[in-house]
């Protein structure tokens, strides 16, 4: 392993579309989906640890998940754990988390990973994240990783990839966040369009000046907290005073649709994003009936389709019903249609303004 190449894994998001395995005091990053013992956060930290050493690792995460982070992941030091404030979505957050790698290695390349990808071939996933390591080492250029799409989902961001070519890596044409079915359909037939997958690679050199670049005012305010305290707890403590001026902007956003300049590198390592039920029914193993039953007691009869999350101990007996997620999680029963992965949120904010916070 390179001693310069660090690791940032994104585990600050609600995970709403997952509700309710997926709750707001403990959120899908930290829910063991597959019955696996391992949440996707700590399968996402395992995964990692092929790639750079466990004490290059970083977690970017919710000040209300901190203790959560720390129980999952107890092999990181503590001051590898930075914790959001309040939500500031992705750009600031992991100028953030650059700035602190910043600090102890200028020379630093880093990956960051959201905790939401299932990878399917960890071995060529890898291999794939080294070439990358080594390319942005050398190049210095910024990349992020892309898969060729299996179907034309219109959840996804898809990536245009242009002609302009080093090696296996081509620079960004086009970037589009989450067409219509009929433009899903096209990107997937036309060939030079990748899903991506939201894996950033870079020198942290270039990240902020690129940063610099985008958002000035704000990225030097972060450096100046960073560059002056070398105390985590007082670091902790300026970003709780200070961190509700920082703007929400995501990191794709920024780079692609701002920047643009940013190589895709083509991976066949198999992908999926576990963003809502849909996806889960997706990338999960399935009975002779097409049913998604993880650890879950179901009798499914003339059903098909379908997922079921009951808890241990409870049995569940369907008949004639296709393609519905049915999750009974304590004080909870959601029986809903799994084409309607893109309503969940509605389904959240409707029982928080109805019935309040502690069923969400």
């Amino acid at each position: 392993m390179n001693e310069h190449d660090f690791c940032v894994i994104l585990a600050g998001g609600e995970g709403t579309r997952l509700w309710p395995m997926s709750r707001h005091d403990r959120p899908k990053q930290f829910v063991d989906f597959f019955g696996m013992g391992r949440s996707l956060l700590q399968q996402t930290f395992d995964r990692m640890s092929h790639v750079v050493d466990k004490d290059r690792i970083y977690i970017l995460t919710q000040y209300s998940y901190l203790d959560l982070a720390h129980e999952q992941v107890p092999e990181i030091p503590q001051d590898h754990i930075l914790p959001e404030p309040m939500r500031r979505n992705t750009a600031p957050a992991v100028t953030w988390a650059v700035l602190h790698i910043y600090a102890k290695d200028p020379e630093a390349n880093v990956v960051v990973v959201p905790t939401d990808s299932l990878i399917l071939d960890e071995s060529s996933f890898w291999e794939d994240t080294h070439i990358g390591l080594n390319f942005v080492a050398k190049e210095k250029e910024l990349l992020t990783l892309s898969v060729k799409p299996t179907r034309p989902e219109t959840g996804y961001g898809y990536i245009q990839l242009s002609d302009e070519i080093k090696g296996n890596f081509h620079r960004i044409k086009t970037f589009v966040e989450k067409p219509e079915l009929d433009f899903a359909k096209f990107f997937m037939d036309n060939g030079e369009f990748y899903w991506n997958t939201g894996i950033f690679l870079f020198r942290v050199k270039d990240f902020l000046h690129v940063a610099g670049v985008l958002f000035p005012e704000w990225s030097q305010r972060l450096k100046l907290f960073t560059s002056e305290c070398h105390d985590y707890k007082k670091e902790i403590e300026l970003m709780r005073n200070s961190y509700d001026s920082m703007p929400n902007l995501k990191l794709e956003n920024c780079i692609f649709e701002k920047y643009g300049k940013i190589f895709v590198m083509p991976c066949t390592f198999g992908w999926a994003d576990m963003g809502g039920w849909r996806d889960l029914y997706e990338a999960s193993p399935k009975d002779a009936q097409e049913n998604v039953v993880p650890e879950s007691n179901a009798l499914c009869y003339k059903s098909k389709g379908n997922v079921v999350q009951v808890p241990e101990g409870k049995i569940v007996i369907i008949e004639d019903l296709n393609d519905y997620v049915i999750v009974d999680r304590e004080d909870l029963l959601v029986i809903c249609p799994r084409k309607n992965s893109q309503e969940w949120r509605k389904y959240v904010n409707d029982v928080l303004i109805n019935l309040g916070e502690k069923y969400t």
